[in-house]
């Protein structure tokens, strides 16, 4: 279920809240730029700055929010 809640935000130019299962990092902002059923890469941001990129597993998505 988690790979459908971010397939709708693959390549938009909308950036989304990711709510995380892991409690050392429980959320994640940023854009949706690569996606297979078991990883996501997000162009991540802080604070309106580009952090890098990140790479969860979709099974780690909670909820997605635009």
């Amino acid at each position: 279920m988690p790979a459908e809640l971010l397939r709708a935000h693959l390549h938009r130019r909308a950036k989304i809240l990711m709510a995380r299962t892991r409690p050392a990092n429980p959320s994640l902002n940023g854009y949706v730029v690569g996606l297979s059923e078991a990883l996501v890469m997000v162009h991540a941001f802080h604070d309106f700055l580009p952090d890098g990129y990140s790479v969860v597993r979709t099974d780690d998505v909670a909820d997605v929010r635009s």
